[in-house]
């Protein structure tokens, strides 16, 4: 009876709730940057991911994540803003073959454009026709069809971002505290598993500066809703001792 309760200990701990992700300390995330300018100030769950002109970030948690059912949050505070088409911020998740070192190939296109085997939610600030928009891409090509956010970005405390994502329906809302929330849902066919070849992937940011930009993300949280399944391995180990185990009770009866 107590090695049946220890196997069934070890399935249940292989079989926990999923792990929620913060930035923390950010001891288990990657930085990168393809440009000269200063390295992103970084503090305790902050990081000022571009401070200058022409800058090009990425940033991504270490471990592999699920991706079938998810939900993702953060805040988002843009200033000292030289706004052109092409800046901005993604929140990405990708299994570009590349791992935690990519980053885009562009200081424009919001830290996305080149990132394979990729899907991303943009918040793009546009100077020249004085919008912020948000998109949904793929495979590190940015596309058409963003939709208008009110108010602009730029300025104030900030807003707050969710991104939830429940296997066929990705969901995205914008709010400031203030203004009626900016909400949008896209379908997503084929689902995330499919396009990107894994149901997990790497999560984070990419970010592009243009003429100059700060940005600045805080209070990051992450949750996958999947259960991880056991490994085989453990799997495996618990159904052979529970097998020694049946012969032995019987051989005792």
């Amino acid at each position: 009876m107590k090695f049946a309760y220890f196997l069934m200990t070890i399935l249940l701990a292989t079989s926990a709730d999923a792990a929620v992700v913060t930035f923390g300390n950010f001891s288990d995330w990657t930085y990168n940057q393809s440009d000269a300018g200063s390295p992103a100030a970084i503090s305790s769950d902050r990081i000022e991911i571009t401070s200058g002109s022409n800058q090009n970030r990425s940033l991504w948690f270490n471990q592999a994540q699920g991706i079938d059912d998810f939900s993702a949050s953060f805040h988002y505070q843009v200033s000292n803003g030289n706004f052109g088409s092409g800046y901005g911020l993604t929140f990405a998740v990708h299994n570009d073959p590349r791992g935690l070192g990519v980053i885009s190939n562009s200081n424009f296109n919001y830290g996305f454009q080149g990132i394979a085997e990729s899907a991303g939610v943009t918040l793009e600030l546009n100077g020249s026709t004085n919008t912020t928009e948000v998109g949904f891409y793929r495979n590190g090509v940015i596309g058409s069809g963003a939709a208008n956010v009110a108010p602009h970005f730029p300025g104030g405390a900030g807003f707050d971002v969710l991104v939830d994502y429940n296997g066929s329906i990705l969901n995205v809302t914008v709010a400031d505290g203030i203004n009626t929330p900016f909400t949008r849902n896209y379908f997503v066919s084929p689902t995330l598993q499919s396009s990107i070849g894994d149901g997990n992937a790497f999560i984070g940011f990419g970010a592009s500066s243009g003429s100059g930009i700060t940005q600045v993300i805080s209070d990051f949280r992450f949750e996958s809703t999947a259960i991880p399944e056991p490994s085989s391995t453990v799997a495996l180990i618990a159904i052979t001792g529970f097998c020694s185990l049946i012969r032995r009770r019987r051989q005792t009866i």
